[in-house]
């Protein structure tokens, strides 16, 4: 295991090297602690050895994809699975529905922005945060709302929209 408590640790999953540097810089200076995997496969077995707070992925990998990342961590973990957000490189509302139904918490919309990360890391960590947030991407505004449907499962649930 890893030297931090897994209450501020955060999983950057992605195959993308300057992508997953970036979004690690963000997570940083965000004040939380950061670990990467370049694809599905290591972003799964991170998750099930490091116990992050939430993971933030891409979709499009090698070995295993986003989605079957996805579903493998919720079929291994259970009530455990944190949240998981994806990262997509434009709106692709069946690839949304898809990654959602598949159990992630929520989408975010490249390109990122450093706002648009703390307030979804904050949306999805913070204890006590409200049920629905709102993450702004540029002048653009995607909609989380938090659904307790899936809290057997301890996923969150949510829809974003353009």
């Amino acid at each position: 295991m890893i030297d931090h408590t897994s209450a501020s640790l955060v999983l950057v999953v992605g195959d993308d090297a300057v992508n997953r540097l970036v979004i690690r810089q963000m997570v940083q200076l965000s004040g939380y602690a950061c670990l990467s995997a370049m694809d599905g496969l290591e972003g799964y077995q991170k998750t099930v050895l490091h116990a992050p707070a939430l993971v933030l992925t891409d979709l499009h990998m090698p070995v295993l994809s986003g989605v079957e990342m996805i579903s493998a961590i919720r079929e291994a973990l259970g009530a455990k699975t944190p949240p998981i957000l994806t990262v997509l490189d434009a709106p692709d509302p069946a690839l949304q529905r898809r990654a959602l139904g598949t159990g992630a918490a929520a989408c975010l919309i490249k390109p990122l922005r450093l706002e648009t990360v703390q307030q979804a890391l904050q949306a999805y960590l913070t204890e006590h945060s409200a049920a629905s947030a709102t993450v702004t991407r540029g002048g653009n505004t995607a909609s989380n709302t938090a659904s307790n449907t899936a809290a057997s499962t301890g996923a969150r649930r949510c829809r974003c929209s353009e």
